[in-house]
C-alpha cells in the first residue's frame, strides 16, 4: 500500500511525499526491490541521479535478475554522463528481458548522443517491432534521422509519433 501511494504522490508530482511513502514500504520490508526501485525513480524526478543509482543498486543486489532495477541504473548512469555504464546497464535488462522495448529506446539513445546512428536507428527499431504503438521509438527515431539529415524520414517518424498520440507537443 505505501509503494502504491508513494507512485500516486509522485504522480501528482509530491516527489518529498513520495519519498517518504516508498522509504515507509521499505522500512516494513527492506528486501523489498520494488520499492527501492520506485524510489529510485522518485529519486530521478527530482535530479538527484547519484541517490537514485544507489536505490537501483540496491534493488539489484535484492534481485539480480530485475530487469527494471538495470534499466533504472543505466537511466542514472546516462543523467551522469557515464555512457559505457549506462551502455552495459541497458544491455544486461535487455539480456534479462528481451521485450523490454525501453531498454532498447534508452540503448538508442546513448548510441545517438555518441553519434553512432546505425545502432540507434537499430535499437529504436527494436522498440518499434516489439511496440508498434511507442510514440517514444518513433520520436527517437526520428531525431536519429533528423541529425544526419535525412529530414524525409524524420518527418515520415514524427508523423507516426503524432498519428500515435496527437496531443504529444
Amino acid at each position: 500500500a505505501y509503494i502504491e501511494l508513494g507512485w500516486s504522490y509522485r504522480e501528482q508530482g509530491n516527489y518529498l511525499q513520495a519519498e517518504d511513502s516508498f522509504k515507509k514500504a521499505i522500512e516494513l520490508n527492506s528486501k523489498n526491490e520494488d520499492a527501492y526501485i520506485e524510489l529510485g525513480w522518485s529519486y530521478r524526478e527530482q535530479g538527484n541521479y547519484l541517490q537514485a543509482e544507489d536505490s537501483f543498486r540496491k534493488a539489484i543486489e535484492l534481485n539480480p535478475k530485475n530487469d527494471n532495477a538495470y534499466l533504472g541504473l543505466g537511466w542514472s548512469y546516462r543523467k551522469q554522463g557515464n555512457y559505457l555504464q549506462a551502455e552495459d546497464s541497458f544491455r544486461k535488462a535487455i539480456e534479462l528481458n528481451s521485450k523490454n522495448e525501453n531498454a532498447y529506446i534508452e540503448l538508442g539513445r546513448i548510441y545517438k548522443e555518441q553519434g553512432n546512428y546505425p545502432q540507434a536507428e537499430d535499437s529504436f527499431r527494436k522498440a518499434i517491432e516489439l511496440n508498434s504503438k511507442n510514440e517514444n521509438a518513433y520520436i527517437e527515431l526520428g531525431w536519429s534521422y533528423r541529425e544526419q539529415g535525412n529530414y524525409l524520414q524524420a518527418e515520415d517518424s514524427f508523423k507516426k509519433a503524432i498519428e500515435l498520440n496527437s496531443k504529444n507537443e
